[in-house]
């Protein structure tokens, strides 16, 4: 009987402990961080103000998408200017945003950043995405690419419509860094000063 006991005990501490390690600790609410251009500003929100699980992609509007942590290999996305703290862009201007999450009972953890974004350059993936300038946004998928003129160009069509456009420069190639290829996304403000 005290064998049966001692068995039964070992696989109940077992469980419990496999139980308690499986439980992950997630940021119940977060803080974005706006560091360039000044002042600096800071934005403290729930994670209940975001839409998550959503599939992976850029924002399609104003705000900030991160990756959602409790739905691994999908993201969440906050839409807005989240308190002033996210500004309109303006050409030339350089910018940087960190985010910190933390549960109820923790101090916010160690800053995770953006890429730095410099206005009309996107930054890749457009995960935070500042208002623009007057004007249009629009995202393209550049499906060729091919020397004109003297000029290295990639093709592109808009996103949900007909319109081709065409972007040259004079080499699309970061050598070791990046190469322009087909199937890589571009976003494209266009504005009056």
């Amino acid at each position: 009987m005290t064998r049966y006991l001692n068995a039964l005990i070992v696989v109940l501490v077992c469980t419990l402990l496999t139980n308690v390690s499986a439980q992950a600790v997630f940021a119940t609410r977060f803080q974005l961080t706006r560091l360039l251009p000044l002042p600096v500003a800071t934005f403290e929100f729930p994670r209940s103000a975001m839409t998550c699980n959503l599939p992976v992609g850029p924002l399609a509007a104003p705000g900030l998408r991160i990756s959602d942590e409790q739905n691994v290999g999908r993201d969440c996305e906050l839409l807005g200017n989240a308190g002033g703290v996210i500004v309109a862009a303006t050409p030339g201007v350089p910018y940087r945003y960190t985010i910190q999450g933390a549960t109820d009972s923790s101090i916010f953890g160690p800053p995770g950043e953006f890429p730095d974004v410099s206005v009309p350059t996107a930054p890749s993936g457009r995960r935070l995405r500042p208002a623009t300038a007057p004007g249009v946004d629009f995202v393209a998928t550049v499906f060729d690419r091919l020397p004109f003129g003297g000029y290295d160009v990639a093709r592109t069509v808009v996103d949900g419509y007909p319109i081709e456009i065409a972007l040259g420069a004079l080499t699309l190639t970061v050598p070791g860094v990046y190469s322009v290829q087909r199937g890589d996304r571009v976003a494209v403000a266009i504005w009056r000063p």
